[in-house]
């Protein structure tokens, strides 16, 4: 069975996060902005034949920012029971009318990580007044990404007053790199990581019973058996470490290519306009294993932990390793 892919419905977005991974996506003018909806609906088409279950995850960018945001949802509801957006959360009251007449069957996942939200109080305020608005209706969560320089304390000072609202679920990811530009920490620095998610969860535990989902990036070598034992008592929803954590078939981008991460979105895609979601998720699981076996670090290889399976580990991202070998997004083979 295929997983749902991560249609990115625009190019457009109205924040700069440093972490993000869509960047280079997001610089891409051809063949525009947004997905056509008729393109959008072929999608959908193709994620029914393909059996994937029944949700439909829209990104972008930002995916409210669409001309057609309404009929995208209409649409994504007509074939499946669930939506998931994942937002910044700076949308029109258009928006918002969409979205409360579709809860609770349209589920938000708001990036709070963003530069408005942490630096602009006029934008967390707005952001802040969504989230609670929504959390009581419908299926809310929080996205944090972090980096071995998050100050936990401080973030999670600005946060609490969300935790008063029913967040459902707290997604932490780690700021991976963008292959094709420098690393923004080193392999030294993992351990840092681990220890800053630990206290991370700790304070999310003390504020409320939101369950815990782990994005991908994060290696086993971020924690120490302690960590690991600790974490072993808290709601965390875990799909696997390194590129191997995360429960997607991939990415669907705005000219209806599929990819199945963003380092190697420049190099590694099939259009769906000739290929079904089952047989270019077979294709891009393939082109990305062959790739990930050349430019393992040799520590992992030694690593009692390395290797598949939910409970092994493969490595850091891709991104990461691009990075350290000089690889630009466009190189063909390592």
């Amino acid at each position: 069975m295929v997983d749902p892919p991560n249609i990115l419905l625009t190019n457009h977005c109205n924040q700069k996060c440093g972490f993000c991974f869509a960047g280079s996506e997001m610089a891409r003018r051809s063949p525009g902005r947004e997905m056509s909806i008729g393109d959008f609906e072929s999608v959908l088409k193709k994620m029914k034949r393909a059996g994937t279950p029944d949700v439909v995850k829209l990104l972008g960018g930002e995916p409210t920012l669409h001309s057609r945001f309404d009929e995208a949802i209409r649409l994504s509801l007509k074939y499946f029971s669930r939506v998931q957006v994942f937002t910044n959360g700076i949308f029109s009251e258009r928006v918002v009318s969409v979205l409360r007449n579709t809860s609770p069957r349209v589920g938000i996942t708001f990036n709070v990580m963003t530069p408005g939200f942490l630096m602009n109080k006029g934008v967390a305020a707005s952001v802040s007044k969504r989230i609670a608005e929504f959390a009581p209706v419908t299926d809310v969560a929080l996205a944090l990404t972090i980096d071995p320089h998050t100050n936990v304390p401080e973030l999670m000072n600005h946060l609490a007053p969300l935790f008063a609202n029913r967040i459902h679920t707290v997604r932490i990811g780690v700021s991976n790199p963008v292959a094709g530009e420098a690393n923004t920490y080193s392999f030294e620095e993992f351990p840092r990581i681990g220890t800053l998610i630990t206290e991370l969860l700790d304070r999310i535990e003390a504020m409320g019973s939101a369950r815990v989902s782990f994005n991908c990036g994060l290696t086993r070598c971020m924690f120490t058996s302690a960590q690991m034992e600790k974490m072993k008592g808290k709601n965390i929803r875990f799909y696997g470490w390194g590129c191997h954590g995360k429960k997607s078939s991939g990415d669907v981008s705005v000219s209806l290519e599929a990819f199945h991460c963003f380092p190697l979105a420049g190099s590694q895609r099939v259009s769906l306009r000739k290929e079904s979601l089952a047989g270019a998720d077979k294709k891009l699981l393939l082109q990305r294993h062959v790739y990930w076996n050349t430019i393992q670090l040799e520590t992992c290889k030694k690593c009692p932990f390395h290797g598949p399976g939910i409970d092994q580990c493969p490595g850091p991202c891709i991104g990461f390793r691009m990075n350290a070998l000089s690889l630009s997004p466009n190189t063909k083979k390592p």
